[in-house]
């Protein structure tokens, strides 16, 4: 059973995520663009409820020993020292966007607001 559902919630995250979120988002811009005030906040319900379905699957598939931690990314790292300097890389990486960003987005407003 463990294997036909881990070979299901692959092809629902690959196949029919996408198409399904395709459509969904473009019947909900229809929804707004009629008037409708709660057509995003029902996109975004069934959103959530979907991505916590999904994950309550994959652990259930976990602790049922269908599919290890490790195959999932959750062992330990190889090498410490890579993934400290890879983390302090990344956190700078996005301190610097934030700074850079910024700037632009005070222009980008300006422009909105006129």
């Amino acid at each position: 059973m463990a294997p036909v559902l881990t070979h299901l919630l692959a092809a629902y995250c690959i196949v029919a995520a996408p198409w399904l979120g395709r459509a969904l988002y473009q019947k909900t811009m229809k929804r707004t663009e009629a008037g409708d005030p709660l057509a995003k906040i029902k996109l975004y319900r069934f959103i959530v409820i979907a991505q916590i379905i999904s994950s309550a699957i994959i652990l259930w598939l976990c602790l049922s020993g269908a599919i290890t931690a490790t195959r999932l990314g959750l062992g330990a790292p190889r090498s410490w020292w890579l993934t400290v300097a890879l983390s302090g890389a990344t956190v700078a990486l996005l301190i610097w966007s934030s700074f850079s960003l910024r700037k632009k987005g005070a222009k980008v407003r300006e422009k909105l607001q006129h």
